[in-house]
């Protein structure tokens, strides 16, 4: 995925994932966590058919929005999806338009170190069963 896209993808996300109060972040959508690239591609599909052609700004948002979706891996949009979930999460009760302060940046740093941890364990551990398995052929 290209800056560009992720940058796009993000804005998309913007636009579904939290609950807002004018532009303070009030709580993440209940569909969130289980959001995939492919429901919402399915749920964009569905939106944009509801609008005529005299909409074409809409439409064209929708189809731009479907196009980035269907470029991009499931691995990539996962993981888009779960930084940003992790932003929300941070920023409720701020403004989407306000920066994260010293202490929500050293949570999300902590959070987002564990998750490379878990990552590197999880990676560890496929390794060391491929090892073991493939031991007896050394």
């Amino acid at each position: 995925m290209t800056v560009t896209q992720e940058m796009e993808l993000i804005t998309l996300l913007s636009d579904v994932l939290p609950v807002l109060d004018g532009d303070i972040i009030q709580g993440l959508s209940p569909e969130a966590r289980g959001l995939t690239r492919q429901k919402l591609i399915d749920q964009l599909q569905e939106d944009s058919a509801s609008f005529s052609e005299g909409d074409m700004i809409l439409l064209t948002y929708f189809n731009g929005s479907i196009q980035l979706l269907q470029t991009i891996s499931d691995e990539d949009f996962q993981t888009v999806l779960e930084e940003q979930i992790a932003l929300i999460d941070l920023k409720q009760g701020q403004s989407i338009f306000q920066e994260l302060d010293d202490q929500q940046l050293i949570r999300l740093g902590e959070q987002l170190k564990a998750k490379s941890l878990k990552t590197t364990e999880e990676e560890e551990k496929t390794v060391s069963f491929l090892n073991r398995f493939f031991k007896p052929f050394h």
